[in-house]
């Protein structure tokens, strides 16, 4: 018994001074269930609707009452409400029957649509039992511009999954494998070469990113030939944004490795820097959350490398339409490898 008294002093006494540990401990997973109950909660309630045409007076009211409503002067007006994303649907009520139209990429959206609309005609009948007759023969047909009625909740985040998965995987490869380049002493034998640091650094990126780089096609292609994910843009331009995405996880997990001693300090970085890009990469509709929160999913490469393969995937938008996209995310890999640069002059230094 003393001697299993004398371990477990042991082993709290060494956590007890790391401080790092006990504020991972103990801070991370309060900060992670905090922007899991702030995000979750800031899910889309209040839909945006464009409407068209000339609706009864009552149901305006009512279904103002429900959700955003925005004027659409024409159909094709308020169509390009909903292929802006905008609006999350358009009631065109200059036809008859009415016509619903969903943007149909994102299933949870237009299950909200729905019942807004189901919830706003219960409400309109029940002010007039008389018009029951007239509404259920006059009830609006829906029509999707992306997806299909069978669509489930899995394509909609498969895109944003498919770019967490790569990021994932190659940040903890290039963390733990420049990890054991410092700690077995190769970095140090390199550093006495007339290299310079940027070329150290770039020398690492192509022999890591080869590797990585055969990783991320194999997980594309898997994603979408295998588990047959819908991709209805170029198959090339998808793998452009991913080998970016790539090069940003190569050059991060490289950067947070110089701040490691050993393979569980890695992983100590895991609930920093890579949990906090699942919440703010697209899975969970940020649009009604706090302000802070959108700001603050501002500064994850995920998000955006998340929105260009959603949209390419599900919408069929060409990389030229997203170049923002990408350069925003090749402008994480630029900044993460000067850094590196940076890291390495002043261990030589």
């Amino acid at each position: 018994m003393r001697n299993a008294l004398s371990i477990a002093r042991r082993i709290i006494t060494q956590i007890g001074m790391d401080t790092r540990t006990l504020a991972l401990l103990v801070i991370a997973p309060i900060a992670i269930i905090t922007l899991l109950w702030v995000v979750i909660n800031g899910g889309l309630s209040t839909p945006t609707i464009a409407v068209t045409g000339a609706p009864p007076e009552a149901f305006r009211t009512e279904l103002e009452k429900n959700a955003k409503v925005l004027d659409a002067a024409t159909t094709e007006e308020g169509i390009q409400l909903v292929r802006d994303q905008k609006a999350d649907a358009l009631l065109d009520y200059s036809t008859s029957p009415p016509k619903l139209t969903l943007d149909g990429a994102d299933p949870s959206v237009s299950a909200v649509v729905g019942r807004v609309i189901q919830k706003t005609s219960l409400a309109f009948i029940s002010t007039n039992p008389i018009l029951q007759a007239m509404v259920g023969s006059n009830q609006p047909t829906i029509e999707l511009l992306h997806g299909s009625a069978t669509g489930t909740a899995f394509e909609f985040i498969a895109p944003v999954m498919m770019g967490f998965v790569i990021f994932f995987f190659i940040f903890i490869l290039s963390a733990i494998s420049f990890l054991r380049e410092r700690t077995t002493g190769t970095l140090a034998r390199i550093l006495v070469t007339p290299a310079t640091p940027m070329q150290l650094v770039v020398g690492y990126m192509l022999g890591f990113g080869f590797f990585a780089a055969l990783q991320t096609v194999a997980i594309q292609l898997f994603t979408i030939w295998v588990l047959g994910i819908p991709a209805v843009g170029s198959f090339a331009e998808i793998l452009v944004v991913n080998l970016a995405l790539c090069l940003v996880a190569l050059s991060m997990g490289s950067f947070v490795s110089a701040f490691a001693q050993n393979e569980f300090q890695v992983l100590q970085f895991i609930p920093i820097v890579v949990v906090p890009q699942v919440l703010f990469a697209g899975i969970l509709d940020l649009r009604q959350s706090p302000l802070w929160v959108q700001v603050l999913s501002r500064i994850f490469p995920l998000t955006y490398a998340g929105h260009a393969l959603r949209e390419m995937m599900l919408r069929g938008k060409s990389l030229g339409e997203l170049w923002l996209d990408l350069v925003v995310v090749l402008g994480f890999a630029a900044l993460f490898i000067v850094l590196n640069a940076l890291s390495i002059r002043r261990v030589r230094a």
